[in-house]
């Protein structure tokens, strides 16, 4: 999945995510979910999409991520899940529609983003992202403090 491209990396457009991609030798399940900051409203955008045995049956925006049981993390000191769930469901005129679930809890971290966290100008309680000593040597016109 092309997370980081969908998203544009843009950190300021979204301020929660939620990914899933769920591979078997039958089915593959994928949903993305992120809800901006309060300056755009707290929006959520949801787009989910399943295929089984070859044949895409499900592509859709009424689905739903919840983190169900979460603990804090002491380093980031954010809400890191525990169990999650992820609801697909269709609703459809012509035709059964589908309703899936994928709950369990997501095993050990395998990567961290944690950009904002780092950055001065965005919190001050933190150490800059580059250290100004690992400027001394470099050709920039960065502000030296």
């Amino acid at each position: 999945m092309y997370i980081f491209a969908l998203q544009g990396m843009k950190p300021h457009h979204e301020d929660i995510w939620n990914f899933v991609n769920f591979q078997s030798s039958t089915y593959s399940a994928v949903m993305m979910e992120f809800t901006t900051p309060l300056s755009y409203s707290s929006t959520v955008v949801n787009v989910g999409a399943i295929v089984a045995d070859g044949q895409l049956i499900y592509t859709g925006v009424d689905n739903v991520a919840e983190h169900i049981e979460k603990q804090e993390d002491p380093e980031a000191r954010w809400h890191e899940p525990t169990m999650i769930g992820y609801w697909w469901k269709s609703i459809s005129p012509t035709s059964e529609g589908i309703e899936t679930s994928l709950i369990g809890a997501p095993g050990k971290r395998q990567d961290r983003i944690d950009i904002i966290m780092r950055l001065k100008c965005l919190d001050s309680s933190k150490e800059p992202l580059i250290h100004p000593q690992a400027l001394d040597n470099m050709n920039t016109s960065l502000p030296q403090t």
